[in-house]
């Protein structure tokens, strides 16, 4: 049965999804106390990694969102999530050539935590 395999496998994948947006939120918890500490400034950059971390989330979330759709045969031309998807991505793939320019203070803060 094609549409059994399809359902574990996309129940799989959320999963996996779920798994990794819960590791994503602990790393970032830890930073978000490191800094009410006092412990690191916030002057510049962490808004950065706020900024990431929220369209991942977004991303993740209206992923998941067409998914369920899709898999209730639902019509997704024109809704809403896919233009919140393109914007998402659309961030996202801005931010990666500053990312890439931050890799060593962000890895230094992430060893950090």
């Amino acid at each position: 049965m094609v549409s059994g395999e399809v359902a574990t496998a996309v129940d799989k994948r959320l999963k996996n999804i779920s798994s990794q947006a819960n590791q994503i939120r602990d790393i970032v918890e830890k930073l978000r106390e490191r800094v009410e500490d006092g412990e690191l400034a916030t002057g510049s950059g962490i808004s950065f990694l706020e900024v990431k971390h929220h369209t991942m989330l977004s991303y993740i979330t209206h992923l998941a969102y067409v998914t369920l759709l899709k898999l209730h045969g639902k019509q997704i031309e024109d809704h809403p999530a896919i233009m919140n998807l393109v914007e998402d991505r659309t961030v996202l793939e801005r931010m990666r050539p500053l990312e890439q320019r931050l890799k060593y203070q962000i890895d230094k803060m992430l060893r950090n935590t």
